[in-house]
């Protein structure tokens, strides 16, 4: 009798174990997916000499690939409600700029098309390549003091106050895929 209580609990710590640990993984409901769009950015990870896989780490800037893969996720996630994006100064080639505008462009069209909003803030409100992406957002905001502000209070009126979670773009993904 003893051994069938004792497996009992086993199999029910080792249960609870698995759902802690999926659990922990999972991306929250009304999450605001956060992108800062500035520094360097190149189309793919480079893989390093020594392994065949690409290195990741957290001072990594985004590829355009993670960029796109992200915003597409999180327009057919349903736990995802809204997109910022920050765009500050990218750090490509002119022509490359010029491509990168249009793709993530191309790509903020297509969330907003699902309904979802999508606020951008331009660290440099005259820049035209910015303004070029950021013309497929809900909301444009510049840098300011209140911006902040600005964004709380737009999604504690969408989603309730307080009931919103901010996920950054390496995050989403290492949670939507186990890692980029």
């Amino acid at each position: 009798m003893w051994r069938k209580v004792i497996w009992g609990v086993i199999a029910v710590a080792v249960a609870g174990t698995a759902v802690l640990l999926e659990l922990r993984n999972r991306v929250p409901w009304n999450s605001v997916l956060q992108i800062d769009l500035s520094g360097a950015m190149s189309e793919q990870r480079r893989i390093s000499t020594s392994s065949l896989i690409p290195t990741l780490s957290a001072s990594d800037s985004i590829t355009e690939r993670e960029l796109a893969a992200a915003i597409d996720a999180a327009r057919d996630d349903r736990r995802v409600g809204a997109l910022v994006l920050r765009i500050g100064d990218v750090d490509a080639r002119p022509d490359k700029l010029e491509e990168i505008a249009a793709n993530i462009a191309t790509h903020l069209a297509a969330f907003r098309k699902s309904g979802k909003p999508t606020i951008c803030f331009l660290a440099d409100e005259d820049d035209i390549r910015a303004n070029t992406i950021a013309a497929a957002c809900d909301k444009r905001l510049g840098e300011s003091v209140s911006t902040d502000e600005d964004i709380d209070d737009f999604f504690d009126n969408k989603f309730g106050e307080d009931n919103w979670f901010p996920i950054e773009l390496r995050d989403y993904l290492k949670r939507v895929r186990n890692g980029p």
